[in-house]
């Protein structure tokens, strides 16, 4: 069953790619359900420990644009405070 954030199921492509971002030292600032009817949801972390290149983190049917990394399945975001 998938995880969710308050209404919103979260998909396996943010799941995988905050997993990643949390063991290279990001942690999950906020998160919230931006339309609940297309399961849109919207995480905010900041780094904690290190350098991390996010140009060179690739995780399948996830986007990177201008810093915020999308989604294709549902246009769910990653951004970086």
């Amino acid at each position: 069953m998938a995880r969710k954030i308050e209404k919103c199921d979260v998909c396996q492509p943010i799941e995988n790619l905050v997993r990643n971002l949390k063991s290279k030292g990001f942690e999950v600032i906020s998160e919230s359900c931006r339309d609940y009817h297309f399961n849109e949801v919207e995480i905010k972390m900041a780094k904690c420990i290190g350098n991390v290149n996010l140009d060179e983190i690739r995780v399948d049917n996830i986007e990177s644009k201008n810093g915020v990394f999308i989604c294709k399945c549902h246009w769910s975001s990653v951004k970086f405070v």
